[in-house]
């Protein structure tokens, strides 16, 4: 007797939007002038069928690494002038002078953000293996930075998490004699 087996696989794609604010956080004494690099990284916890089936949960963190520069509070102010403009700020230095000199601190903050994402698959059972194909982030701003009296104090976040899932049918097992 030989036994062929049949495997069924389902797809799904399933999105969130994350939508927070990041305060960074340096010592009283510097300003952020520069957010210099941002890394991200999708990190699945979990990813099964649920218990009524049709529909897959994922769950799981976007992992943001920031890292900004900081100067003394003291030489931020020295940079910018007295400027009566609201809008002036580390940007605009660079067309205003023509050698910026400022002497800080390079640091970095990390932030895991929670998500979960419900994937409709029609025929999925909860006994079903759910494997992920694909995971991308797309940012929905350009100018994120939230800035207070002209030095940078956080980062707004707003972005789009898609995952496309697969789901393999178990016991799709159909013997055949010959």
């Amino acid at each position: 007797m030989t036994e062929n087996i049949v495997t069924t696989r389902l797809k799904g794609s399933g999105v969130d939007i994350i939508k927070k604010k990041i305060i960074l956080t340096s010592p009283d004494k510097d300003a952020i002038i520069k957010i210099t690099d941002r890394k991200d990284e999708i990190i699945i916890e979990s990813a099964e069928v649920v218990k009524h089936g049709d529909y897959a949960i994922v769950k799981g963190y976007l992992n943001k690494s920031i890292t900004y520069n900081t100067a003394s509070k003291e030489q931020f102010k020295k940079l910018i002038g007295n400027e009566e403009d609201k809008d002036v700020n580390y940007r605009s230095l660079s067309s205003k002078l023509e050698i910026v000199v400022a002497d800080g601190v390079v640091r970095h903050t990390t932030t895991w953000i929670p998500f979960e994402i419900l994937v409709f698959i029609e025929g999925a059972s909860e006994d079903d293996k759910v494997i992920i194909e694909n995971k991308s982030i797309k940012s929905l701003c350009d100018n994120d930075e939230e800035v207070k009296d002209k030095s940078i104090i956080g980062i707004l976040v707003q972005d789009i998490i898609n995952i496309d899932v697969t789901v393999i049918k178990q016991g799709d097992n159909y013997g055949q004699e010959f």
